[in-house]
């Protein structure tokens, strides 16, 4: 069968792709929002199904969303109520503070993450009591550039009433912040994506936290099921002409050829068209490659899948951006035909997989319900409920060391971690990973199926936890 595998478009992760690829061979401006809610709801067990329709019906929101069985709001509070600690109904307490910084503007903007975590604060706020019964002040600030980071680093740290701060998308910047911020706030990543994110402070223990493996984990779970599962022994590199992407990929071929994999790398001009795209991979043979790992933006990740349906499709293909409005308008679904994307184990697109994220699921489409990519929407939702439910498991201590420890007390399964493995700074050299594992789900035309974990591909352990 032939394969798409979709990759977050982070650049600065590609540079960190070799380590990561070793260690998985070795294994096999603020706002409050206010609202209400009440009643009771099923039971939050469930066992994960293969299917987006293995435990019940599903339908689509406006915007595409895959829905589960019919749940209120009532019952969806009920639900993530249960998984944060909190109560069910309106936090009417004095506000407690709540910080988030993302990249909002420029050419490499993520804005849609930012609406998204709005919308779980106000549900959080309208249903699940807040914090211990205080509504969140949502305290948020974009960052571009590296005085962004100092920026936005100066703003929190003069912040005496904010402790906790959720840091998604950063596309530059994050070094800057966290020099600023100087290990003074409790940070949760929605992916670790650069050098900073995962070792912020060299010799000291950070309280900076992904609770799971990240973006360059899901690169190795990538890499590794190409070569273990899907058996690729030619791999094209495809990237923009980057200087971080240049050399993720020296390195990535090097580690590549130590599994026998022949490369050969290819760099597209930024904002390219469909001609150029083609004319580039033709210029390099692409065809006669059995794997293309593809490193870009959606549009051209959209001209490059075009270019396969035409010229003849790869058996497997690691894409970037693969889904999402662009696709939703070209194909009718968010994904192409037989995308594989990496999974964090609770995924929009598998809402029956279990009651949280059926909830999740309601609560994006009523929350944001024009969004066009519901794959990092379910990023900041799972973000911002782990983070309330580490401050209310803080209790009392609402400093950053009581949050600190708190989080590093979370047991699995945890929003957005695919495995049962939780120990944060247990890998030496990610110190800020607390996840262990990356799953897969592939779109198959039809539905959306987990390929990993499943009877043929178990988890894909991407750090090597225990020896």
């Amino acid at each position: 069968m032939r394969r798409i595998l979709r990759a977050r478009p982070v650049a600065a992760g590609l540079v960190l792709l070799a380590a990561a690829v070793t260690a998985a061979g070795c294994s096999s401006s603020s706002s409050t929002s206010t609202g209400s809610g009440s009643s009771s709801a099923p039971s939050t067990s469930a066992s994960p199904s293969t299917s987006s329709s293995g435990s019940g019906s599903t339908s689509e929101s406006p915007s595409g969303l895959p829905l589960g069985a019919p749940l209120t709001v009532a019952q969806q509070a009920a639900i993530l109520a249960k998984y944060t600690g909190g109560k069910v109904g309106k936090a009417t307490g004095a506000p407690i503070e709540l910080g988030w910084v993302n990249t909002d503007t420029g050419l490499s903007a993520f804005p849609v993450f930012t609406e998204a975590a709005k919308a779980a604060v106000a549900f959080v706020n309208n249903n699940l009591d807040g914090v211990n019964g205080h509504p969140i002040k949502f305290v948020t600030c974009s960052i571009a550039s590296e005085e962004d980071g100092t920026s936005c680093g100066s703003t929190f740290v003069n912040d005496p009433n904010l402790h906790a701060v959720i840091e998604s998308v950063l596309i530059a910047g994050s070094d800057t912040f966290f020099k600023t911020i100087n290990n003074t706030k409790a940070v949760v990543q929605v992916s670790a994506n650069s050098p900073a994110d995962l070792d912020p402070y060299p010799g000291q223990t950070p309280n900076v936290f992904t609770l799971n493996a990240g973006s360059v984990g899901g690169y190795a779970a990538q890499v590794t099921y190409a070569v273990k599962y899907e058996h690729i022994k030619k791999m094209l590199l495809i990237g923009e002409d980057d200087p971080a992407v240049r050399e993720g990929y020296a390195s990535l071929a090097k580690e590549l050829a130590g599994f026998g994999i022949q490369t050969k790398s290819v760099f597209t001009t930024p904002g390219a068209g469909a001609s150029q795209i083609a004319a580039d991979l033709q210029g390099v043979q692409a065809t006669s490659y059995d794997g293309w790992f593809n490193s870009s933006d959606q549009q051209t990740c959209a001209n490059v899948y075009a270019y396969a349906q035409q010229a003849g499709m790869p058996k497997l293909l690691i894409g970037s951006e693969c889904n999402g409005s662009l696709f939703k308008s070209q194909y009718g679904s968010w994904s192409p035909k037989d995308l594989v994307f990496p999974d964090l184990g609770w995924n929009v697109f598998l809402p029956n997989e279990t009651p949280q994220q059926d909830a999740i699921n309601y609560a994006i489409s009523e929350g944001v319900p024009t969004g066009n990519d519901p794959y990092s929407e379910g990023d900041s939702f799972y973000s911002v409920l782990n983070t309330v439910r580490a401050m209310n498991a803080a209790g009392t201590k609402q400093t950053t060391a009581g949050i600190a420890t708190a989080i590093r007390g979370l047991k699995a399964p945890i929003l957005g971690n695919a495995g049962s493995g939780f120990d944060c700074g247990a890998v030496a050299n990610y110190p800020t990973i607390c996840g262990d594992v990356s799953g897969l789900v592939e779109y198959n035309g039809t539905s959306y199926v987990r390929i990993s974990p499943s009877k043929t591909v178990p988890d894909l352990q991407v750090w090597q936890f225990k020896s």
